[in-house]
């Protein structure tokens, strides 16, 4: 039965995605116009790296806010919810269904977004006399993978929220999830984080200690994930429909 409700959601973010594609990538060319103008390079010679780390980011939380937390408020609108709670299924596998749909669609939407991201830095060499040379840095792959494993865990606590409270009474709480991610981000860059060599540069780290920093961030982030399941699972077992 976990099935049907995967195979359930899955057809409804689906055709979500497609009504909302238009929006999805103009927000994402909005948000990306500062990105171009705030670089120090101007538009010409950019290091288009951290503009492809926008798009990375917007997809996947375009597709969270538009397709995973439109999954709740169907629920609530159409009466699915209870129809589905009537089958011989457990509340656990609505809940596993829908974190597991989530874990597949939101590192194959950063992926999308980076490509796209990836697609425009090489259209700019089609009119360099306008462009110059737009390069991407090495780290753009550990980028893209921190950006994923961030939107994960983002996505899953706010299915936690949502299986809590509902979609409608959660729309703010929802928010807070990404929130607190946002100002950790912010927090550290604004702290110093990035060590400066004896030149007054950043000093770059080895590769050992950034595969090190992967693999402690994509093991930190699945664990997260898997307690924004487990607090859903919860939370929605107890909770009075």
């Amino acid at each position: 039965m976990s099935k049907a409700y995967l195979y359930c959601d899955w057809c409804y973010m689906r055709a979500n995605l497609r009504a909302s594609l238009k929006s999805m990538l103009l927000v994402m060319l909005i948000v990306s116009v500062p990105v171009v103008l705030g670089s120090a390079d101007g538009v010409r010679n950019l290091d288009a790296t951290m503009l492809v780390n926008t798009f990375a980011c917007m997809a996947p939380g375009s597709l969270a806010v538009g397709g995973m937390t439109g999954l709740f408020y169907a629920d609530e609108a159409d009466g699915c919810r209870e129809a589905r709670l009537c089958l011989p299924a457990t509340r656990a596998q609505l809940v596993g269904s829908r974190f597991l749909l989530a874990a597949v669609m939101v590192p194959v939407a950063t992926l999308a977004g980076a490509l796209v991201g990836v697609a425009v830095t090489a259209l700019t060499r089609l009119a360099p006399q306008a462009f110059g040379t737009w390069r991407l840095s090495s780290d753009l792959v550990v980028g893209v993978c921190l950006d994923a494993m961030v939107m994960l865990v983002v996505t899953g606590f706010q299915m936690a929220v949502y299986f809590a409270m509902g979609a409608r009474r959660g729309r703010v709480m929802g928010l807070v999830p990404a929130l607190m991610v946002v100002g950790a981000l912010v927090g550290l860059t604004s702290s110093g984080v990035a060590m400066m060599d004896a030149s007054g540069g950043p000093a770059m780290p080895s590769p050992f200690a950034t595969a090190l920093f992967v693999l402690a961030w994509l093991a930190g982030s699945v664990c997260a994930y898997l307690l924004a399941l487990v607090v859903a699972r919860r939370a929605f077992a107890r909770r009075e429909l």
